[in-house]
């Protein structure tokens, strides 16, 4: 499936009375470059699948709402819509007093679905988030906690990691992060969201609903609440060595289909007219060898530009690789018959230039002039 991992987090559910005067929403996406996560924590779906996903891949989300109570000191039970399996070090305080969360077993609100797509270059539908194809996608469960709110305003902060999605396209991984906005509209108001992601350091990065990018860092301000969801998108961006590599084995497989015909010419017309013994052993070597060359230029063609990729940074999803394999070894097979045959053709066209050299291959031995009569 192109699609899977996904975890799907959220805001927490209000109640009546109090109000989110503004929020500061931090989601921290460089951990999520695999290439440089600390390896050894890892987890699997829970699918029966076996894959197995790195925890220290994990994007960091901050939440801090800064709450009105209109009313008099209480205290609450706020509900947190999140996938609990894929979330650790989940930790909420009320003005830096730490409060304790436990699970629910509620029925999944319509507010807290994932969405369907995730932005990409093609626009805000370009990859699955969840859906048809998505079925590994954590359907996200409520949580809660108790807090005890103040009259008068307050300061909630919510942190945790969350797995990231991945969606797999070749050639470079694409990974998912959505932030379900929707449970925000549950307060009593809501005021402004202000909204900082950072990306891993040169990936490409698409959101829904669009933020700006400056440098590795995308940034708004919404008066209000923007959207359901916030849904993330981003992907490692082809380095200097791997555009140099994907080009430079393409110019030197364009090489050898070019000069490996026009070398098995050259040896065919060397000589010219050799014993058809000779000639058909000639146009095998020939052919052999530009079959072999087309065969090992195509390879690298293939695999160059993934050999300077850091491995964390590939996928492999669908026969892509292997068509192309294919269409090389055919291409291989093509080359040394065609080689055999144009060499073949060269030799037996490339008549002598010596006047005196018989069709045989053997040269005549030249008469001595007839002595005129005296």
């Amino acid at each position: 499936m192109p699609s899977f991992g996904g975890v799907p987090v959220g805001e927490v559910g209000g109640l009546a009375g109090i109000r989110i005067v503004s929020e500061t929403l931090a989601i921290d996406l460089r951990p999520v470059d695999s290439s440089t996560a600390v390896a050894g924590a890892s987890d699997d779906f829970g699918d029966d699948s076996r894959r197995l996903v790195d925890l220290g891949s994990s994007a960091i989300v901050t939440a801090t709402y800064f709450l009105a109570n209109g009313g008099a000191g209480r205290i609450v039970d706020l509900h947190f819509a999140h996938g609990v399996e894929r979330v650790r070090d989940f930790r909420v305080a009320v003005d830096d007093r730490p409060v304790t969360a436990r699970r629910l077993d509620l029925d999944l609100q319509p507010e807290w679905r994932p969405p369907l797509y995730a932005p990409g270059p093609d626009g805000p539908e370009s990859y699955l988030y969840s859906g048809m194809f998505g079925d590994d996608t954590i359907s996200p469960s409520p949580s809660t906690f108790h807090a005890s709110l103040p009259p008068g305003p307050s300061r909630l902060t919510v942190r945790y990691r969350a797995v990231a999605g991945t969606y797999l396209v070749e050639p470079l991984i694409v990974r998912q992060f959505a932030y379900i906005l929707a449970p925000a509209r549950s307060w009593a108001g809501f005021g402004t969201l202000d909204v900082a992601v950072e990306v891993p350091p040169g990936w490409r990065a698409w959101s829904e609903p669009a933020l700006e990018r400056r440098g590795d860092r995308l940034t708004a301000h919404f008066e209000g609440v923007p959207a359901d969801a916030l849904t993330l998108s981003v992907q490692p961006a082809e380095g200097a060595w791997r555009i140099a590599a994907r080009w430079l084995s393409r110019a030197l497989f364009a090489f050898v289909l070019i000069a490996g015909a026009r070398l098995c010419w050259r040896i065919g017309r060397r000589r010219g007219m050799r014993p058809w013994p000779r000639r058909f052993m000639v146009s095998v070597v020939n052919g052999v060898a530009w079959g072999a060359a087309v065969a090992v230029a195509g390879w690298l063609v293939v695999t160059a530009p993934d050999a300077v990729t850091p491995f964390a940074h590939l996928t492999n999803y669908g026969y892509g690789k292997a068509m192309a394999f294919i269409v090389i070894a055919v291409l291989a097979v093509v080359a040394a018959v065609l080689g055999m045959i144009v060499t073949w053709i060269a030799d037996a066209w490339a008549w002598p230039r010596d006047p005196t050299w018989p069709a045989s291959g053997s040269p005549q031995t030249p008469q001595p002039p007839a002595t005129p009569p005296r």
